[in-house]
């Protein structure tokens, strides 16, 4: 049964400075010391603030870090996926009780940083292993955020820590697709998120597969009047062995989709 939530009072959950710190590791890691030294010249005394100040920044604070840091699309996606990955979140899944994708989607106000405290996520629909979600701001005001293209990086960062939801229960990444967003102009951004508890197209083409050979070989057995007790063994075999293998394969893909996302985050300091 499908579940919508409005948006009632949810918790505030952790401050952007993790974005902010976030970005500045990479860029430490990535050597990119003309962005390092221009963001901390761009904050001043906010940028040695930002190891022990206050959760949450300031928006103008926050919009200096994506316009200096050179940051792209992609790198910000990189970047989402780190900051859901199981070294940042794994306390608050324990603290808050969250033992499924479904409830960490639930409770996602509580659980990813968020550009403002003002902004809120909004449960369109929960249902299926599909979840629509809608991420409103607190304010419009556009001086503090920026141009249209750090409201992509935004977006993308927001991208990346959906995607990776899934992947703290060991499953595939989810699938996000954005049918509306802050910087095409709407008034927030609207994401799909659809993911799977195991993958089963291995499993699925596998049965298949061996069920057409097994059907072939009873036929030609049958057609030349050697159907006996061995032939119909050797159908089985075939029956039971696509499956297995089409299991296996799903397992390797899952564990692979795993490990990738491991060595995402690995890529950043790479």
């Amino acid at each position: 049964m499908a579940e919508s939530e409005g948006a009632t009072e949810q918790p505030v959950g952790p401050g952007n400075r993790i974005i902010a710190t976030s970005v500045l590791a990479w860029l430490a890691a990535r050597g990119r010391s003309v962005e390092r030294a221009r963001l901390d010249r761009t904050l001043g005394s906010e940028s040695a603030a930002l190891a022990n100040g206050s959760p949450w920044l300031d928006a103008k604070t926050l919009s200096a870090v994506y316009a200096e840091s050179g940051l792209s699309p992609g790198s910000a996606r990189a970047l989402g996926h780190q900051l859901a990955g199981p070294d940042a979140l794994g306390l608050g899944l324990y603290r808050l009780g969250l033992a499924t994708p479904e409830k960490a989607y639930r409770r996602i106000q509580g659980l990813l940083p968020r550009d403002e405290v003002g902004d809120r996520w909004r449960i369109e629909s929960l249902s299926g292993g599909r979840v629509v979600l809608d991420y409103e701001r607190g304010h419009h005001d556009e001086s503090a955020h920026g141009p249209d293209r750090a409201e992509a990086i935004r977006c993308a960062l927001r991208v990346g820590m959906l995607e990776a939801i899934p992947g703290l229960y060991g499953l595939l990444p989810a699938e996000v697709r954005c049918e509306a967003c802050l910087a095409d102009g709407a008034s927030g951004c609207r994401y799909v998120v659809a993911w799977s508890e195991a993958p089963r197209r291995g499993l699925l083409v596998g049965a298949m597969l061996s069920l057409a050979l097994a059907s072939g070989l009873l036929a030609v057995l049958a057609g030349i009047g050697q159907l006996d007790g061995m032939g119909i063994l050797a159908a089985c075999g075939l029956m039971l062995s696509g499956p297995a293998v089409g299991r296996a394969v799903d397992l390797r893909r899952q564990l692979e989709a795993v490990a990738g996302g491991r060595r995402g985050q690995l890529a950043l300091v790479d």
